[in-house]
């Protein structure tokens, strides 16, 4: 029978954390060719700043408990070298992720209007801001988007090997 033990929880919350950013990823993408009279013109934004929040706030707290557990000593950090290169790395998609939901965010808010959750509950604005402003917001996103959408590629090639390698090992 199958056991939900604390580490199988957060296995499974990071792999739905990791399925909702390559959904987001894939929407953005989808998103910049439709045309004004497309009928998915403005459903796709609406979901995809919903699940945008909904990515922030998972990596959020998948964070705020990541360092809650057993959090290595910097002792153990030096001595481990694959931790320090698969932990930096997801520490750094982390980063990529937050700074892009963040940047949606404040680009998607900053003419006042606030985002709605899944038609739940409004998320306010919090900075109203200039076209300018808007369209760095915009190239940031943008830019940070292809920046992990990279990061990702190469980290499943590395798993990849990670994975093909320990299975060399057994035999």
């Amino acid at each position: 029978m199958f056991k939900m033990t604390g580490r199988t929880f957060w296995k499974w919350f990071r792999n739905l954390l990791a399925l909702l950013i390559l959904f987001q990823i894939g929407l953005g993408w989808y998103m910049t060719d439709l045309g004004f009279y497309h009928r998915w013109y403005h459903a796709a934004p609406s979901l995809h700043k919903s699940v945008g929040s909904l990515v922030m706030f998972t990596a959020l707290i998948r964070l705020i408990f990541r360092f809650r557990e057993n959090f290595p000593s910097p002792g153990l950090i030096i001595k481990s070298l694959r931790f320090n290169v698969f932990g930096a790395q997801h520490y750094l998609l982390y980063t990529f992720v937050l700074l892009i939901t963040t940047t949606g965010y404040l680009f998607s808010t900053s003419k006042g209007d606030p985002i709605s959750f899944f038609g739940l509950i409004d998320l306010p604005s919090l900075l109203i801001t200039g076209d300018s402003f808007r369209n760095v917001l915009d190239w940031i996103h943008y830019l940070l988007a292809y920046t992990l959408a990279g990061g990702i590629l190469v980290h499943s090639v590395q798993m990849k090997h990670n994975f093909s390698r320990k299975r060399s090992l057994k035999k």
